[in-house]
């Protein structure tokens, strides 16, 4: 039967998950969201556990054995027994099947880029209000020059960002904060109450790893908005002018 991250957690004498938690130096929330999610472990932490329990990664992320004697697999092997004729005409259906994919990541890529043109026009819309309350009473504020205009564009994304990030984490840290003052039970059903410097330390990490995990996304994010904005091109009007560069 095949073991799981929890079954060799036991192995290396971990009974509970928040000493092992504790030994790889992320807190208990997290490590218990791996054990029940493997399969959002990220990849750096996956190497790490199991580089600690001296597994492969394909364990640590709930991935069946791979028999790296075997890497033909099933289907190469019903393909090798094919005949001529049988072989040509699974040929056909593999093009027919690339042919149909490939009009399925075409439609997937015409969806993702009207999704990100969605949403340049509504952060363009709330970053001409931000941008004009900048300007004095009656002047009208336009882009000294395009380059200007895009990097101050893309710093206002990461700014908004980074403030739902911000959010995201502070909710989420209310929530385990809750939580780890409610204390622990121990393997033998002993409670125990946790310090103000453990809580703050299990809090501290969480947060670390919640921003390793969540930046990636939005950078993804930020990178196709700019994608649809080099689209869309620098025409009609600009939108801000550093003042001191104004005529």
């Amino acid at each position: 039967m095949a073991k799981n991250i929890q079954d060799l957690r036991r192995e290396a004498g971990y009974r509970n998950a928040k000493d092992f938690a504790a030994a790889l130096g992320i807190p208990a929330s997290t490590y218990s969201r791996y054990e029940s999610q493997p399969e959002s472990i990220p990849l750096k932490q996956a190497w790490a556990i199991a580089d600690f329990l001296g597994c492969s990664i394909d364990v640590v992320v709930g991935r069946e054995h791979v028999d790296v004697d075997d890497m033909r697999g099933d289907v190469q092997k019903f393909y090798d027994g094919l005949s001529e004729d049988g072989r040509e005409s699974m040929n056909d259906y593999m093009d027919y099947l690339a042919h149909r994919e490939k009009k399925a990541r075409k439609r997937a890529r015409k969806e993702s880029r009207r999704r990100y043109r969605d949403l340049l026009e509504r952060y363009k819309t709330q970053f001409e209000a931000a941008q004009g309350g900048d300007a004095p009473f009656g002047l009208t504020i336009v882009y000294r020059d395009p380059d200007d205009q895009r990097a101050t564009f893309r710093s206002f994304l990461e700014r908004q960002a980074s403030a739902k990030l911000e959010s995201d984490i502070s909710v989420h840290l209310e929530g385990l904060e809750e939580e780890l003052r409610e204390g622990y039970l121990d393997a033998d059903g002993t409670h125990h109450d946790m310090r103000e410097d453990e809580i703050a330390r299990q809090l501290e990490a969480e947060r670390a790893q919640l921003t390793i995990e969540y930046e990636p996304r939005d950078r993804e994010v930020i990178d196709g908005i700019m994608e649809a904005y080099d689209e869309q091109g620098s025409s009609g009007r600009a939108w801000l002018e550093y003042l001191s560069g104004a005529k």
